[in-house]
């Protein structure tokens, strides 16, 4: 690697850390914020078009994301709503339950999240929304009032910027102008630019033949994770390359179990073996002819197959090798997680801090200070563990077992991989 590579590898991927550690950020846990926003319009044509009801066509823009919307039998106003977040494509459902606190029609509605995917009070239980309406004007103030529980820097931005569409979309809704859906499909040919970015970033950093061969590896990474997500019951899982960075598979849904998790978090390695297992096969093949033929490295400089063969062979055994390494959030710590959550999520947390820590503190030691900055994000996650028992439902002892022995046979064979790859790249003095 260049200096030049060097430099912008550290500067590409230094800044994709520094974003998602800035999003990852604790702050305090309890916030509140309101927000206003004065409508021409009467409170009633505002409370008619805010009030959730899906049969009213001038709020059809507004709920066009709300799959369903009914009240739960009982005293108490608690409603349930399905809302989908991938812009219509149904594969990104989210459930939620909220009580009614206050209404007064044409004046307050308060709400409380209960539920959210069967996470309960994910703000708190002293977590209100208000929605207020006073007249002002010939039209109407309407004010957001939000006060709840909050872990990051990330969820408070998301915040505001949800609350800011959903009152620039009522205002024209309420204004009689055009009304674009509040939740918008995800192009995929933004996540192709980005992997096509990504591509040519590993290419100039590293060199265009280890750069499209670590391209290759990571989309047949990614491919796995995305394999076993469908295998799952994981709908649509979205895979992109990520500049100087790497690749990223996204669930579009929190996993039933623990056992999932841990399946889709090693199936990226894992589907990585099959390649991994013929380029060890070629390279001990040829590994064995060198030796019993007291070849040199100039028997072969002609094609350049066998040097190709074993950087393949490298890139792919240090890649997965890396991802197994037992810290968030690399698939190892992902692993590693779902492991100790199926006995205790108290404990999960601290061994998974006091685990990064140690990494972090090894990475910065030698001088690697972008793999600690990767690790330090996996401490944020750590950090952000609840104590509280898994919704997902925890493994048997089968589990565990079949967990434990295809990651080591996994870690087996992308280790010898990328042992003999480099054990033919010394002897050819590639």
């Amino acid at each position: 690697m260049s200096d030049f590579g060097q430099t912008l590898l550290y500067v590409g991927g230094g800044a994709w850390i520094l974003v998602i550690a800035v999003m990852l950020l604790p702050v305090r846990r309890s916030y509140r914020f309101t927000m206003e926003r004065l409508i021409a319009a009467p409170p009633s044509r505002v409370w008619s078009i805010y009030d959730t009801d899906l049969n009213n066509p001038e709020s059809k823009a507004l709920y066009a994301h709300v799959v369903s919307f009914e009240r739960e039998a009982g005293t108490a106003p608690i409603f349930k709503t399905v809302i989908d977040l991938s812009g219509g494509h149904r594969t990104r459902l989210v459930t939620m339950r909220y009580e009614e606190v206050e209404r007064r029609e044409h004046e307050i509605l308060e709400t409380r999240l209960l539920e959210a995917n069967e996470r309960p009070y994910p703000f708190g239980q002293r977590h209100r929304s208000a929605f207020v309406l006073q007249p002002k004007d010939g039209g109407t103030l309407v004010t957001v009032g939000w006060e709840g529980d909050i872990a990051t820097l990330g969820q408070r931005l998301t915040l505001h910027r949800q609350y800011r569409r959903v009152m620039h979309q009522l205002k024209s809704a309420c204004e009689g102008r055009p009304v674009a859906p509040l939740v918008r499909p995800r192009s995929p040919r933004t996540m192709l630019a980005v992997s096509l970015l990504a591509i040519i970033s590993f290419g100039v950093v590293f060199g265009w033949i280890v750069g499209v061969a670590l391209s290759v590896a990571l989309v047949i990474h990614e491919f796995g994770h995305w394999l076993a997500m469908r295998l799952t019951g994981q709908p649509a899982p979205r895979v992109m390359l990520l500049p100087f960075l790497g690749g990223v598979t996204i669930a579009n849904h929190p996993h039933k179990t623990l056992f999932n998790d841990a399946f889709c978090a090693l199936m990226g390695a894992g589907f990585s073996t099959l390649p991994a297992l013929v380029l060890l096969v070629l390279l001990v093949r040829l590994d064995w002819t060198i030796s019993l033929l007291g070849l040199d490295g100039s028997d072969f400089q002609q094609t350049g197959t066998v040097g190709l063969l074993a950087r393949c062979a490298l890139v792919i055994g240090v890649i997965n090798l890396f991802q197994l390494l037992p810290f968030l959030p690399l698939d190892g710590g992902q692993v590693l997680r779902a492991l100790m959550q199926s006995f205790s999520t108290r404990w999960a947390r601290y061994i998974l801090l006091g685990i990064g820590a140690a990494g972090m503190a090894a990475f910065a030691y030698f001088g690697d200070f972008l793999l600690a900055g990767i690790v330090g994000i996996g401490m944020l996650q750590s950090w952000h563990l609840s104590g509280a028992p898994s919704v997902a439902r925890p493994m048997s002892g089968i589990g565990l077992a079949a967990i434990v022995a295809a990651f080591l046979v996994t870690a087996a064979i992308h280790g010898a991989a990328a042992y003999h790859g480099l054990s033919i790249l010394r002897q050819l003095q590639v």
